[in-house]
């Protein structure tokens, strides 16, 4: 099949919802991460910021505009620098000694040549013994046949219902799209209109698959855990995350 292809301009659509997804439980993690492991430290794919607002990473890169813009505001009398950047292509003055990556964003890489370009990058920017560590949602085909085409909700507030709606695309490559759907609502909770969210790809890459592309970009993989507590990695486990040195 046709590879997929994803705009910056579709993923700044995404960014603006942001706020509104509900379960993410990695800001206490990556904060003792960095705490823990020295610095520079640099947080890829950085986003809005909510991650980096804990963690106060040096550098923060990301390829939307609108993303940084955001994360500006959320990191305002911080030292973090911002960096618009392919995570294949930026280059950093100084080597990193954490280099990390948060909210699945490796899903959302689904060509495989692009993930090792990415992976072959921060090798380069990071220094001899210093850290990559990033997550993944880990899920089987089952699940995803399961949820396939069904509205799933996100987030609710007083005035707003968020859902998200996913379909296999590729079932050999674990290859979905997934929109996004923002219901607004008046005082007595009546959907008064709705906002649709431009379609965003994600593969669901194997642990296997991703310990074949870290070796081959010249990572010693150190661990692999299948929740933020560290609970070891099973076929079974919400999670992948990878735990990687540089030789």
């Amino acid at each position: 099949m046709t590879q997929p292809k994803q705009t910056i301009e579709e993923f700044d659509a995404w960014v603006k919802v942001r706020s509104l997804w509900t379960g993410a439980h990695d800001a206490a993690f990556y904060r003792d991460l960095v705490a823990g492991t020295g610095r520079p430290a640099v947080d890829l794919g950085i986003g809005d910021g909510r991650v980096a607002v804990e963690s106060l990473p040096d550098i923060g890169i990301d390829i939307s505009p609108e993303s940084l813009r955001r994360c500006a505001k959320t990191l305002e009398g911080t030292r973090t620098k911002l960096v618009e950047a392919d995570l294949a292509d930026y280059s950093l003055d100084e080597q990193a000694r954490l280099s990390y990556s948060s909210l699945n964003t490796f899903n959302h890489i689904i060509d495989t040549e692009h993930r090792l370009r990415v992976m072959r990058n921060v090798l380069r920017n990071t220094q001899q013994g210093g850290y990559f560590v990033f997550d993944a949602a880990n899920t089987s085909l089952e699940s995803l046949l399961k949820y396939d085409r069904i509205p799933v909700e996100m987030g609710r507030g007083e005035d707003y219902v968020f859902y998200l709606n996913e379909t296999i695309l590729d079932r050999d490559r674990k290859l979905t799209t997934y929109h996004g759907v923002l219901e607004h609502l008046d005082g007595q909770g009546t959907v008064t209109s709705r906002t649709h969210l431009p379609p965003l790809h994600r593969a669901y890459v194997s642990a296997h698959q991703f310990a074949i592309e870290l070796n081959q970009a010249g990572w010693q993989i150190d661990n692999l855990y299948g929740e933020f507590d560290l609970s070891p990695y099973t076929e079974v486990s919400r999670k992948q995350i990878w735990v990687a040195i540089k030789p």
